[in-house]
This record gives structure tokens, sequence and C-alpha cells, in this order.
């Protein structure tokens, strides 16, 4: 659910002079969806959900910290009394320097913004290896009796067509799932962004100017994210369909920073399509949102799940080649 609006021009100049101690002019509305996200001068102020509790800000703040003489990414902007976060109406709120640019939509890379986004990608997690974080994926993706369990509780909540054909679509593919997973425990593990795409990048032209959004930081099978990442840029997977020359050029650029194992490569597919099998982001937010834009995205992913169910062999195939 979308929260309602805290922040006004008068309770942002009355935040930065209190808290930051700097007078400020210009301010503009920059989203006002699941976080307040305002241009302030020459900042960004960010009002998180009231669910981004402190101590993930903060997790957010120290990963950006770490981070900050490895890649790009924001700058913070501390306060007076030399902390990160400000508390308003019970939620946090942080002020990172403005960096110039914008950002991509969905499916519209270039083939050179698909390179550039696999090489940033491995450089990245190069420069996690060594970060201590206590945040696991839980990976119940393989456990299809449980998953299905899932989702038939979600077809229960309303009677929506779209969203009981999808679910039904993916207990039956889990139900005919023939295929070997048993050495699918092998796959690497590492810390990464938890959210990685291009879609986290600001560009100013044709050039990064910072990566961005680091709260889900965690460690995570990290095929799944690779081929996620890829799946949301590429143009031809608009239509819910993988172009394996194109993937390989990304997993490429990975690797030449951080190596992936056999069973990487071969299960890459199978690690995404399991994922799908159990998601319902989407269908049970659209029962509670009605929002037929979230619900347009979840068919998208059940449609490549289905894609992947025909495809994974092939694919795997042609990573394992690498």
């Amino acid at each position: 659910m979308i929260e309602k609006k805290v922040l006004n021009k008068s309770k942002i100049k009355k935040i930065f002079k209190e808290y930051y101690n700097v007078k400020v002019n210009n301010i503009g509305l920059v989203s006002g969806g699941s976080a307040e996200i305002y241009k302030v001068d020459n900042y960004i102020l960010k009002l998180y959900q009231k669910k981004y509790d402190k101590e993930k800000i903060e997790k957010e703040v120290k990963v950006i910290n770490y981070l900050k003489d490895k890649i790009k990414v924001p700058t913070y902007l501390k306060t007076i009394d030399d902390k990160y976060l400000v508390k308003v109406n019970d939620r946090y709120l942080i002020v990172q320097d403005f960096i110039e640019g914008t950002t991509k939509d969905k499916f519209a890379a270039t083939k050179k913004e698909i390179k550039e986004c696999g090489y940033l990608h491995g450089l990245l997690v190069k420069n996690l290896l060594n970060y201590d974080t206590k945040e696991i994926e839980d990976e119940n993706w393989y456990d299809f009796d449980k998953n299905i369990e899932k989702l038939n509780e979600i077809i229960k909540l309303g009677n929506n067509k779209l969203i009981v054909a999808d679910l039904n679509k993916k207990i039956e593919m889990m139900n005919n799932f023939k295929d070997d997973l048993k050495d699918i425990s092998k796959i690497s593990h590492y810390t990464s962004h938890g959210d990685f795409s291009y879609l986290q990048f600001i560009y100013d032209k044709d050039k990064v100017n910072a990566i961005i959004d680091f709260i889900r930081v965690k460690k995570l099978p990290i095929v799944w994210e690779i081929i996620r990442s890829y799946s949301y840029m590429d143009k031809k997977c608009k239509n819910a369909k993988i172009d394996i020359d194109n993937l390989i050029i990304y997993v490429k650029e990975f690797m030449k920073s951080v190596p992936l194992n056999k069973y990487d490569l071969k299960y890459m597919p199978y690690v995404y399509m399991c994922q799908l099998f159990r998601s319902t982001y989407g269908y049970k937010e659209y029962y509670k949102k009605d929002n037929n834009n979230i619900l347009e995205f979840a068919h998208f992913r059940t449609e490549l799940c289905e894609y992947l169910f025909n495809n994974c062999k092939e694919i795997s195939r042609r990573l394992q080649e690498l």
C-alpha cells in the first residue's frame, strides 16, 4: 500500500535547518510512490516506508560506505549530530548528494549496456567478497510441495481469472517438472546487491554515474541475480523470452571479475525458474491495491517461467559451453 505523504516544502526546509544546518531553496518531488523522494537544491532526500526500520537503512549506509572508494555509489550527508538517519512520523529519512543523470526503463538496453551491466555486476560482487553480512537468501525455492501450498493460498484470496490461471499454470509446471536437481546445492553463493539490474543505475548520457538502492544486500545464489538482472534489461526479453547469445555476453563480462563453477552454468536457468515458480509477487499485491500494472508484471514473470520450463535444457547447454 502506498503510504500517505508526510513531507511538504516547509517541513523539508525545517529538517534541513534543524538537522543539517543547511538553508535550502529549491524543492521538488521526484517520486511520491512507495518512498517519498525529493530533490532539494543539490541533495536528494529519501523518506523510507514504515516497513524499513532503522537497522535495515543503516545496513544500506554501511554497505555504501564500504563500497564508496571501490565503485560509484551515492554519498550520504551526516547530520550535525554525526548521524545519517532522521526520524519523522515513525519513518526514517536520509539525505545524499544529488547525482546528475536519469534511470532507464525495463527492456530498453542496448548490447553495449548489457555488456557494461554484466561487467559492473561482477565488479560489485568482487568488491563485496570480504564484506560481512548476516543476511542470507532463504532458499525454499526447490521445495515444490511447500510452494504449491503457498500458491494455493493466493488462489483462495479472490477470483481474478488471470491470477487463477497463472498460479494454476505454475502448479501444473511444478507437478510435471522431471529434471534432476540433486547437485543444485553446489551453486555459488556470494554477497551481492539483492536487486541488481541496470534499473538501479543512474546514467548521465551513456555514462553510469552511480549504482543505487543497496537496502537488500545479502548472500544469495549469484546465478539467480545474474539471469534476473539480464531478463529485465534486454529488449528481446519483453516478450518473456531469453536471448541466449545476449545472456552469454552478460555472463562472460561478469566472469571477468568473479568465477562461476560448472554447476552455476548448468543450473542458472533452473534456479531462476524455481524462484519464479514460487513467486506470488504482483498477485498478492494486486488484491491489496487493485493495480493493473503490478498484475501485468506478475503475468510477465509467469510467462517467463513457462519459457524457462520449456527451454532450460538448451539455455543450460549453451552456458556450459563457456
